[in-house]
């Protein structure tokens, strides 16, 4: 995770030092891409709601 962090934060760097603007449109495709793909996450936020809504609210822990 911290390698793929540091090549983020790197990227935007470089980026800033260019261009304020492609900076900017650098953190909203990665906002883009990081809640797009909350869809295939195996803990959705559909399931933890719906488990905690349940009798058995241990089951909405990670």
């Amino acid at each position: 995770m911290l390698p793929w962090t540091l090549v983020v934060g790197l990227v935007y760097y470089v980026l800033y030092r260019i261009n304020f603007v492609l900076a900017f449109l650098w953190n909203v495709v990665i906002v883009y891409f990081t809640l797009g793909f909350r869809q295939f996450s195996h803990y959705s936020p559909t399931f933890i709601s719906r488990s905690t809504t349940t009798t058995c609210p241990g089951r909405a822990r990670c």
